[in-house]
């Protein structure tokens, strides 16, 4: 099996699992929504710069997709299926596999968070073909 096939089958496997009790993003999601809420009673109706939303956006982003990347490597192990993995593929191929796996979730969750933050604190969009380019 060719390094970029494995990465794609630990990819699908990553995918089948969470699709099947999606552990990770009700987490991820739950703790952006949890984190979001408090930011939105902490600023509170005051007016905040354009800077310090989009400092405070990217804070909850970060540590929402921190629990998120240790929990996948975390399974493998508590699973037992690490050792097996190491067996059948390089190591390389397992990391990309989860990285692709994670770079879905944290995509996934940035389209939420950003939603719910822009209902939360009323966000202006000033120009809609640059905020989706930069999402």
């Amino acid at each position: 099996m060719s390094w970029l096939a494995s990465a794609w089958a630990i990819f699908r496997k990553d995918l089948r699992v969470e699709l099947r009790n999606r552990y990770a993003v009700n987490t991820l999601l739950l703790f952006a929504l949890g984190a979001l809420l408090l930011v939105s009673f902490a600023v509170g109706p005051q007016p905040v710069s354009a800077r310090v939303r989009a400092a405070l956006l990217w804070i909850v982003l970060l540590f929402a997709a921190s629990i998120g990347l240790g929990r996948s490597f975390v399974a493998e192990h508590e699973g037992g299926t690490a050792l097996l993995l190491r067996l059948h593929t390089r190591a390389s191929s397992v990391f990309i596999g989860k990285l692709f796996f994670n770079f879905g979730l944290v995509a996934l969750l940035t389209l939420a968070a950003t939603a719910v933050f822009m209902l939360l604190l009323g966000v202006p969009v000033g120009s809609p073909a640059l905020f989706v380019a930069t999402l």
